[in-house]
This record gives C-alpha cells, structure tokens and sequence, in this order.
C-alpha cells in the first residue's frame, strides 16, 4: 500500500487496456491521426471516452510520466481531468492509542489521517476541530470529499483498527462506536460526490455469503471484539456499496499468472502447446483412469491458460483448501505458489507443470505455508507418510525400482494430501482414485503402476486411508499399522502352520496322483504304497535353483529309500514337491499380513473398530488371502523326482495356471514321461526285455510281479496305478511276436502247458489280474502250434492260423498258366496321428518306440518325418508369447511357421 499508483496499475487495469492506451499514444504522437478511431475499433462507440477518462482516473498517471496523454485527450474532445488524489489507511499500521506526527500537526483519528493524506495542512484544518475533539467530522467531511475530488479512498484492515477501541474511551482514535459513525458518514460523502472512489476491505465469510457473518470468522477477526466490530461495519457500508465477490477460479488463474511469472513469447506458446498436447494425449490414451472432463480437448485449452501450474491444481486449492479457516482464496493462493515455484525452482524440479504432486512439502517454507491452516500434528503425518527422506513413500520407492525411477508413490502420496487434507472434517472425505492419478501423472508415466503403489502405501503408511474407492490421510493412525505391528511379531511357527493349513486343502484336488501327502514331519509319515504319491514338503525344507545340496533334495532323497527306519520298497512311486527358497520369503510375507489383518477382525470389539475400519479391515484380510493363495502357487515349483539305480533325485521346474499343486506337478511330469497314467504294450515288452528280461526267463511272469517291478524300482516307467499297467497289457501291437506278448490264466508244471493261452490274434477278452501270466511269444506259439492238428496237405494248421500265411510246402506251386500273380511288396508306408496336447511328449515317444523304431530297423529304409503343428488361442497370443515362439521357430528351422490374425 506504499505504491498505491501500481497497485491500481496491476490490478484495475488489464494488461490488454493499459498496452491499447500506450500503442494508442505513441501511434498520436509519431503520426498524429485520431486515436479514439484506434479505441473504437476495440470497444466501439461511446465507451472510449469513458475509458480514457477511467484510464488516466485509476491508473493516476500525470502528464509529466505519460507525454501525450493530454494531446491525445484534446485530439479526442476530452478536456483532461484533474490529478487524482490517494489516501491509503491501513487499520494495522495506525495505532488508535497514539498521536501521528505531520509537519508539526497532531493527528489522533482516522479522519484527520485521511484529511491530511489528500490535501495536507489545508486539508486537515477542515476536519482539524474533529481530530482534536476524537468526535465524529460530520458535515466537514462532505466540505473535505468534495473540495479534493478527484480522489481515491483505500480503507484496509478496518475491522483490526476498531477493535482496539472495543469499550475503551480513553484512546487518541476516539470510541468503538465513533468509527461506525465515520464510517457512515465517509460511505454517504463518497456516494454523493462525483469523482471519488472507496474501497474498504471487509473479510470474507465463513459461509461464502455476503450478507452474512459467520460466528467461525472468529479468528480470523480477532475474537468476540473483531466479530463485533466486522459486524456493524459490514452493516454500514453494505448499504451503499457495490459487493465484490471473491475471483472465480478462471479469474484466479490469470491473477497468478500475471503476478508470478512473465508473459510468454511466441516460442514458449509453442512450448505450451506442446506439453497440453502431450498431457490430453495421455488421459485419452487412458480414458478409465482420470475423471470424465481431463479426456476433451476443453481440458487441453485450459491447462495453456493456467500454465505452468495444472488446473487440478488450482481447483483443489480453491475449492478445498479456500474451504478452511483463515486460507484466502486469493491471497493464500499467491503466497502458497510463491512459496512453491521457488522451492521448486531451487530444487531444478523438471516437471513439465507444477501438480499436486509436484507440491515439496518436505521442505520447510512449503510446509510451514500449508500446515498454519491445519492442525500443528499434520507436520508428523507429512514426515512420516507423505514427504521427506525418511517418509514411507520414499521407503517404498527405493525398494521398488519400478516405482522409485519416477519417485510414483512419493507422487501420489502428496497428491493425495494436497487433494484431501482439507476435506477431513467434512462429509465427502478423501479423493477418488481419478483425482490422485490427475494430480499426480505425467506424459512417460505408466499409469499401471499406480494401483500397485497407492496398494503399497496402503498396506504400509500409518495415516493413509482408503475406502469407497476414495484415498486420504488422517491424524488418527489408521488399523494398517496395528495389522503391520502384529504382522512382524508373529513366530516362524505361525507362519509355517498357517502354509501347512492351506496346502492340506490342495491335497482334495490330487491330479493324476492317488493321494498328496503334506507336510510330513519324517519320511516314516509316508505312505508306502505301490500307487503314485505326491509329497509336499513342509515349508522348511525348500529348493534353490544353484545349489547341489539343499534340505528338500536331501529329504527326498532319504524319504525315496526309506520309511522311518526301514526301507522303502516302492520308491517309484513317490514324487516330492518343493518350495522355492528365494520365493518362499514373499510367500512368508504374505502370510504374515494376512494373519496381521485377521488378528484385527478377531479383535474388533476389543478394538472399538468404525464401521469403516471394519469394512477396510475385512476388504484387505480377503485381498491378504487371495495374494497367500496366489504366492503359494508360485512358489512350490520344484518338483524332486527319484530316477535311476542307485536313486539320484533330479529337479524339474513345474509351472502352469491350474489352480491345484498336484495338476500342475501331473501335467508337466506327464509331458517329460515322467509320470504315465498309459503305457503301450510295445512299451511294456521293451521293459521286459530290457530291465525285467529275468522274471521271464522261464518263459512267463506275473502281471504282479511285473507291478512290483514298477513300483519297487525308479529306473523303470513311473506309472500311477496297477491300472495303466493292466490296460496296457491289454493293448497289442500289430507285430505282436516281435514287440508284444501272449496272456496266460495259469501254469500247469506238470504238463509245461499254459491254461487258458490267449494270443492277441485270438482277439479273445481276459480279465487281467494279479495272478495273469505274460506269456513270452515263442513260448505261446510253440504251445499253439502243438495243439492245432496238421492239414490234410500236410500244411502246418496252427502256424497259418498265427500268421495267416501258408506253410512252406503246403498248396501247389504257383507256376503255369493260370497261376495267380506274385504278393505285391509293401514299399512305403504312411500314416497320422493327433497328439494329446498335454501329453504330447509321452504320446511321440510311444509312436517313436512302436512305430518308428521298426520302421527304421529295416534295411535301406528311408524314414521321413514332418511335424505339423496348428495352435489356437481365442483371446490371441500376446506379443512376447509371439515373439519367443517365432524365434525358437525360425532358430529350429522350421520350413514354414508364422502367426495369423483375425
């Protein structure tokens, strides 16, 4: 108020105006010509002359500081209006209890100081008797407006003056209720003289209305004395006066613009441009994360206006933040940027705007501004879980590289503040998840990545809420820090029981295996059974990728060859599942904030829970259980699985979506024919011949031995059941003599002869059991042969009736005329066969060993084989699935290959 001149000159007088004015004059005084003609062009009509007048009026610029004004005027048939007078009173900065020292003069009151401002000690002698007495002007001050008109009358901080006067009569200002009699008298003066102008600065209600006052103003006022005294001068000058309203929040953004920062030229508008552009691209891009009015282009038109500062920005400053006590929507707004825009600019922010997000409040000037409006314990709840190196934003952004790059939950966590610390005492508490991501994300960002952090900083902060799909901070430590607190006291113990409870329920869903074992404690836990078994290992004993040695592989090494103290006879039959070790410590922190959660349902009475708190609690104990569920699956991925003589227990990674354990380790073991639920009868007879060749060396074996042989010993195929052995055996292959096998029901020792022989020519059903023997095919046709009679041509019966062909010897000899043709040769063979696409890897190896094996033992045989391969996926393969697959492809070589799209 030193300046009054450029004050008006910032703020009545618009940038547009005063530049027209000026080009105005300087065009009068280079080329003469009539300027009113350059006003009208812009204005039009009759305005002009108002405005020059209103110009050289308010402005208050004499003749001497702008040369041509008055040519100018005279060219325009103005006559040039006096000189205005000033007169600036600010109620803080005049004490109503002393006596104001000018050239000699005493001046005690308000209208001897406003007498003097405008015309000195000739002004003053109007009012002199007035100001000695402390009593109110009264008509000479009507004589005082008019004799010094053209005037300007700035009044501020009026309210601050007068109650210091509150039931004192003793002081040099006069009395409390003097100042409402001057003001009166001042208001009807000014409204009855031409040429003079009164602005008096009143605060703002609570309420926002400007024909009341509210009770909450209290302090801002200065207590019961300041309400007192804002009350009856609102009811005097209210009468007369013109209400100004507060700056919309559009006027807002050109007032901060103009008083904090330059205008820009032609290449930073381009600039400008460029980075509304960029921003409306990203909400575009992703339309479901930011609020409705971010994706149209209006929204880009407005971020040009109210940069460098973002709109939501601004918005939640003057709608939130102008909501509380004491935070003027225009004055507060202007200190509180100031204070920014040079923090960041210390700092050498490169933010392309200044957001919500951008707002430093871990230093302290940008602290201090934003805290003196909220309660002194906000300062710790900024340290602790908002802002600063310590906070737990800047804890999450360090461990998650993810995050950390772009400092995403230090971001979000002020954006969020700045967003929602205001509305904590109302009815709408909190931000929507649209408005954090609004204030807080920028072009480059990956908007993804935000769920997961604000997940984060839910999980850890102890004064971040969320609810309704709305985030916010408050004084009260929310039940998170309770949950967390519990979380980190809970015994290794706890953990593994509460694993060991969850995996019992995956032994319901046991795949291709008879039973899931779970947990055992010791190997003498495990059943020793001849059908296959998985075994779970208990979450102690866990598996790394690079170690030879680990407790899982030793257990299931001892668990393969013994049972307590004794041996284990079936040691085929057991496959061990082991947790990842590296993955087993996400997995323990799961767990432990699922039981941290349940322990704060268990105690919510005990607790005095909200409801709200309850709802938060029971939403993150489910998301908590869902997330042990998920890490479970992941992390039991080895399989151990006993192979050989002597056993070595190699280790197979077992992946997939299936939602049991026992499938996933089924699926993958089935695939690598580690674990078979058919076997073929060629398959069965090269295992005979080549591992089990001593059971039948008398020429038979029983179906139990054999099954024994199975279960008893890891270098032979692992089969689930008794069952894929017996429908294997049931299986014959076309060359049954050379890769099959005849069936017996018993042996007679005394006669050598085998009771109820069954060849699979006979094409005879048998029931399989235990006690069935496995007939060595020379063995069976020898006893065929001599049962069936000899031909009357001497022809041997039986062996035509095993082969189908004639014996040597038997018919006539096809010669002569009238003899039939020679057999044609068999020269190629062709076939297909659809693979099961999961057991692909068992069903090639059975074709490879029944079919191709033969195939290539014939001499000079040429065997060609074309994979063919056709792969559907109706929600498409995405692109890394894509890419890798192509590689491979074109790495193997393929002949043709290639994705097509639909």
């Amino acid at each position: 108020y030193g300046k009054p001149v450029e004050f008006f000159r910032r703020t009545f007088l618009t940038d547009g105006l005063r530049d027209l004015l000026l080009n105005a004059v300087r065009r009068f005084r280079k080329v003469g010509g009539d300027p009113v003609v350059e006003l009208q062009t812009n204005f039009g009509g009759g305005k002009t002359h108002s405005m020059i007048a209103l110009y050289h009026l308010a402005a208050g610029y004499p003749p001497h500081e702008l040369p041509g004004v008055e040519a100018m005027l005279a060219a325009a048939g103005i006559e040039a209006p006096p000189p205005a007078r000033t007169a600036v009173l600010v109620g803080q900065m005049i004490s109503p209890g002393s006596v104001s020292a000018h050239d000699g003069l005493e001046v005690r009151t308000l209208w001897g100081e406003l007498a003097w401002q405008l015309g000195g000690a000739e002004a003053y002698a109007i009012v002199a008797q007035a100001d000695q007495n402390r009593t109110p002007p009264g008509q000479a001050l009507h004589e005082l407006i008019s004799k010094y008109s053209p005037a300007l009358i700035l009044i501020d901080e009026w309210v601050a003056y007068a109650r210091s006067l509150f039931s004192r009569d003793d002081l040099a200002g006069g009395t409390f209720v003097d100042q409402f009699t001057f003001a009166q008298a001042l208001t009807e003066a000014v409204k009855g003289t031409p040429g003079v102008l009164l602005a008096i600065s009143i605060p703002a209600s609570e309420s926002g209305d400007d024909q009341q006052t509210a009770a909450g103003n209290a302090e801002e006022v200065g207590g019961a004395h300041g309400v007192e005294a804002l009350k009856r001068l609102q009811n005097v000058v209210r009468r007369v006066a013109d209400q100004w309203r507060p700056a919309s929040a559009d006027e807002s953004y050109h007032i901060v613009r103009q008083r904090l920062f330059v205008a820009p030229d032609a290449g930073a508008l381009a600039a400008i441009s460029a980075t509304a552009r960029k921003f409306g691209e990203l909400y575009r891009k992703h339309s479901d994360e930011f609020p409705r009015e971010a994706r149209d282009l209006d929204y880009e038109e407005r971020i040009k206006r109210t940069y460098p500062i973002h709109p939501e920005l601004f918005e939640r400053l003057y709608e939130d933040w102008s909501s509380l006590e004491r935070f003027q929507r225009t004055r507060g707004v202007l200190r509180l940027m100031n204070t920014v825009i040079h923090q960041l600019w210390v700092g050498e922010d490169q933010s392309p705007l200044i957001m919500p997000a951008s707002v430093p409040l871990a230093t302290s000037a940008v602290n201090a501004e934003l805290t003196q409006y909220l309660e002194d314990s906000w300062k710790a709840v900024i340290d602790a879980d908002v802002d600063g190196p310590n906070s737990e934003p800047a804890k999450i952004d360090k461990e998650k590289p993810l995050f950390g790059g772009r400092s995403v939950t230090k971001r979000l966590a002020r954006a969020v503040f700045v967003g929602a610390a205001p509305t904590i005492g109302t009815s709408h508490k909190g931000l929507e998840a649209a408005r954090v991501f609004l204030g807080a994300a920028v072009p480059g960002d990956v908007v993804g990545n935000f769920h997961s952090a604000l997940t984060q900083l839910g999980d850890r902060a102890t004064y971040f809420y969320s609810g309704s799909g709305k985030y916010w901070y408050d004084l009260q430590a929310n039940i998170s820090r309770r949950a967390k607190d519990h979380a980190d006291r809970i015994h290794k113990e706890e953990v593994w029981a509460e694993i060991k409870r969850r995996l019992e329920s995956q032994a319901k869903s046991p795949g291709d295996f008879a039973a899931v074992h779970v947990c055992p404690e010791e190997t003498g836990d495990i059943a020793d059974s001849d059908e296959a078994r998985l075994v779970v290992l208990h979450p102690q004993l866990a598996h790394r990728r690079d170690k030879k040695e680990t407790n899982a592989l030793t257990f299931a090494a001892k668990a393969a060859e013994q049972r307590g103290s004794a041996s284990r006879v079936n040691r085929n039959m057991v496959v061990f599942l082991a947790a990842d070790e590296a993955r087993m410590e996400e997995l323990d922190r799961a767990v432990r904030t699922y039981l941290g959660w349940k322990e704060v349902l268990d105690k919510q009475a005990e607790l005095d829970l909200t409801e709200n708190q309850k709802n938060q609690a029971s939403e993150k104990s489910k998301q908590a259980s869902e997330t042990v569920d998920s890490r479970l699956l992941g992390t039991y991925q080895w399989a151990l699985v006993p192979q050989g003589q002597p056993v070595e227990v190699d280790v197979t990674k077992v992946e997939g979506q299936a939602a049991s354990l026992a499938e996933r380790v089924s699926r993958r073991l089935g695939n690598d024919g580690s674990l078979a639920t058919k076997q073929a009868g060629a398959a069965i007879r090269h295992q005979l011949n080549d591992h089990a060749a001593a059971l039948w060396g008398d020429g038979h074996v029983t179906v139990g031995d054999l099954w024994k042989t199975y279960a008893q010993y890891p270098y032979m195929p692992r089969l689930t059941d008794r069952s894929v052995l017996f429908a294997g055996l049931l299986e014959s292959p076309m060359l049954w003599e050379q890769d099959g096998f005849a069936l017996a029901d018993g042996y007679d020792p005394d006669s050598k002869r085998y009771r109820g022989l069954v060849l699979p020519s006979d094409e005879q059903p048998i029931q399989i059991t235990d006690q069935t023997l496995i007939v060595r095919p020379e063995v069976a046709v020898a006893q065929r042969s001599a049962e069936a009679p000899e031909s009357a041509d001497g022809s041997d019966a039986a062996t035509e009736a095993l082969t189908g062909i004639p014996a040597e010897g038997g018919g006539p000899e096809p010669s002569g005329e009238g003899s039939e043709p020679p057999r044609q040769k068999k020269t190629r063979f062709f076939a297909s066969k659809r693979l099961s696409s999961e057991r692909y890897a068992m069903d090639f190896k059975n074709v490879a060993d029944e079919v191709l094996a033969h195939l290539a033992s014939v001499p000079d045989a040429t065997v060609k084989i074309t994979l063919e391969i056709e792969a559907t996926a109706p929600d498409g393969f995405d692109e890394s699935q894509a890419r890798v697959v192509s590689e491979n492809a074109t790495t193997l070589k393929f002949e043709q290959s290639g994705f097509e799209e639909h």
